[in-house]
C-alpha cells in the first residue's frame, strides 16, 4: 500500500518548500505515492515553490480546506490518503507508522500533536491529543484514511469552512476503526502568537461549543471572522 500526501495551502510560500523536503527526508520513497499540494490561488508563489520542491500542484479558484482536500483526494492515486496542514511537520518514519496502523486493523487515524513552543500553556493542551475521543481531535494532528473509507463517507463536507476536520473524524469513527498513533506531529503556534494565547484558546472553545450546540456554519464563520485574525 502507498500513501498520497495531500496539503491544502493558501499563502504558504515561507513554509511549503521546507515541508515538502521534510516529508521526503522523514519517509521512505517506496511508501509515498505522491505529495499533492492544492493551492487556493495564493497571491504569493506558493504553487511555484511547491512544484520546484517536487510536489504535484493543483489550483482551486475557491478557498476552503474541505474543498481543497477533496480535490487532492480526487486526483490522488495512493491507497491511503494523508491530509496535512502546511504548518505541521510529521515525525520521522511517519509513513511506516501509518502503514503499521493500517496493518493493525485501523481504517483511519492521526498522530498526537505538540506545538513548536515549550510554553506550559501549549504543553497542557497538547497533552489532550493522546486521547481517542472526538472532543480531543484537532485538524493540526493530521489525518490518514484508507481510500475506500474516504470514498464511502463522501470525503470532507465542502459546506463547512470551519470544523471540517472534526466533522469528518466523527463520520469516520461511525464507519471504521480510528487510531491515535503515539508519536507527535509538530505544529506552528503562529496563530496563538498573533492573537494572544488565552484570547485565541477562548475563541476556539466558543467555536467548539457553537458547533456542538448546532449553530449554523454561517454563524460560526461570522464569530470566527469577528474574533480571530
Amino acid at each position: 500500500m502507498k500513501i498520497s500526501i495531500i496539503i491544502p495551502t493558501c499563502h504558504e510560500s515561507e513554509r511549503i518548500e521546507k515541508l515538502v523536503h521534510t516529508l521526503k527526508n522523514n519517509s521512505s520513497e517506496r511508501n509515498i505515492q505522491e505529495i499533492i499540494v492544492v493551492d487556493a490561488c495564493s497571491g504569493d508563489n506558493t504553487a511555484e515553490i511547491a512544484k520546484r520542491a517536487g510536489a504535484k500542484v493543483f489550483l482551486t479558484e475557491r478557498r476552503g480546506r474541505a474543498l481543497q482536500m477533496n480535490t487532492g483526494a480526487n486526483l490522488a492515486t495512493g491507497d491511503i490518503f494523508y491530509f496535512l496542514h502546511a504548518d505541521t511537520i510529521p515525525p520521522k518514519k511517519f509513513d511506516e507508522r501509518i502503514l503499521q496502523s493500517i496493518k493493525d486493523g485501523n481504517d483511519a487515524g492521526c498522530f498526537r500533536m505538540k506545538f513548536d513552543s515549550k510554553h506550559p500553556f501549549f504543553r497542557f493542551f497538547s497533552w489532550f491529543t493522546r486521547f481517542n475521543n472526538n472532543l480531543c481531535r484537532f485538524g493540526d494532528q493530521s489525518l490518514f484514511a484508507k481510500r475506500d473509507l474516504f470514498g464511502k463517507i463522501n470525503g470532507f463536507d465542502i459546506n463547512l469552512e470551519i470544523m471540517e476536520d472534526n466533522d469528518i473524524v466523527r463520520r469516520i469513527t461511525k464507519q471504521g476503526k480510528f487510531s491515535v498513533i503515539p508519536d507527535y506531529v509538530v505544529t506552528s503556534a503562529r496563530r496563538y502568537r498573533k492573537n494572544g494565547m488565552l484570547r485565541l484558546q477562548w475563541n476556539y472553545t466558543v467555536i467548539n461549543i457553537l458547533y456542538y450546540l448546532g449553530f449554523s456554519q454561517e454563524e460560526i464563520v461570522r464569530y470566527y471572522q469577528n474574533h480571530i485574525q
